[in-house]
């Protein structure tokens, strides 16, 4: 791990975008460099040429050089859109609980519309890491340049979506899981917890890089295991789930990751931070702890499935406008029906 050398270059005077770190390797001293791409196979997954090359046009680090370049000088008030999981079901079964053809491109569509500075997908991009997969995301993506969009990874974009899986076609096409952009005095810290861990290392990594007295929000794929229970209510009662025949109760036991959790909790509430967004769970929930806002947002288009009543039941497809400047954070959900409805 860098951490040291991350912690150096965040520290740098900030006037607008001052940098993007990841977990890369670095040199003492300098702003890091992004590691060579992963060899041609890891264990039995294959990094082919071309998506290790696009990794220069949709990486994290290309989207924060694209966001440099739009946004130059510093500013006082700035938008991010907030998307989660997005990826339409592996099986034709789980498609019943789709939320309808095209949703996560209609809900795209509605965030360019508002031309948000920059866009944080929540991960499970694709169905399954294959190289097909991450092939038609970087056909999307190169489809659709303009708005920089950061990616964080899910358990879906590992090789396999539970159990044991390989990380090398993600960090070939976007870099280190865990990264920071240092936007107009913010930290939007993406976090990699796709295999339901944080590691003592990331842990390490976090302390280092939520510089005290900093604004800071955080970007993760699975919620932490002490939210349990927690982000059950509807915080929008038009939305709540109508009980349905079927369900699907598959990784309801794995949905929050526990390694490290309490100290994830103690390292929130410490360096005060403001939000942190995840998905995973496809619904929607908000929970205050500590002095943190966390927020579920996992309706980016993947299948709503009916969940036991120990989980969260707003379940739509929708995605967030959080405007952020000198006062409080404003957040507005914007479902994809065309409804929309701000936090308080």
């Amino acid at each position: 791990m860098a951490s040291i050398a991350v912690w150096a270059a965040a520290q740098e005077p900030n006037g607008g975008l001052s940098g993007f770190f990841d977990g890369g390797k670095t040199t003492a001293g300098q702003r890091p460099v992004l590691p060579p791409p992963p060899p041609a196979a890891r264990g039995k997954v294959l990094v082919p040429k071309d998506l290790s090359d696009a990794r220069g046009r949709v990486g994290n680090q290309a989207q924060a050089e694209l966001l440099a370049r739009k946004s130059p000088r510093p500013k006082d008030r700035f938008t991010i859109a907030v998307i989660g999981d997005a990826e339409p079901g592996r099986f034709a079964w789980e498609r019943v609980f789709s939320p309808g053809k095209g949703a996560y491109e209609k809900l795209m569509s509605s965030i360019a519309s508002d031309a948000p500075d920059l866009v944080f997908q929540l991960g499970d991009m694709v169905s399954k890491g294959t190289q097909a997969g991450y092939r038609g995301r970087v056909k999307y993506l190169d489809g659709h340049p303009g708005i920089p969009i950061f990616s964080v990874i899910g358990n879906h974009d590992r090789s396999a979506p539970n159990g044991r899986a390989d990380k090398a076609l993600y960090e070939a096409v976007f870099g280190s899981g865990d990264f920071v952009v240092d936007y107009n005095g913010w930290l939007l810290v993406g976090l990699d917890t796709a295999d339901r861990t944080l590691s003592d290392a990331q842990l390490g990594w976090l302390k280092k890089v939520l510089i005290p007295g900093r604004r800071i929000l955080v970007f993760t794929h699975v919620p932490p295991k002490f939210l349990k229970g927690k982000l059950n209510a509807c915080v929008a009662p038009q939305f709540e789930n109508k009980p349905k025949k079927g369900g699907y109760v598959h990784d309801v036991l794995t949905a929050y990751f526990d390694e490290n959790a309490q100290a994830f909790d103690d390292l929130m509430a410490e360096r005060h931070v403001e939000r942190v967004y995840f998905g995973h769970i496809h619904a929607f929930g908000v929970a205050e702890h500590r002095g943190t806002r966390y927020v579920l947002s996992g309706g980016g288009g993947s299948p709503l499935y009916p969940l036991p009543l120990t989980e969260p039941q707003c379940l739509f497809a929708h995605h967030i406008e959080v405007k952020l400047g000198p006062g409080r954070i404003a957040e507005t959900v914007h479902a994809l029906d065309g409804r929309e409805f701000p936090l308080p």
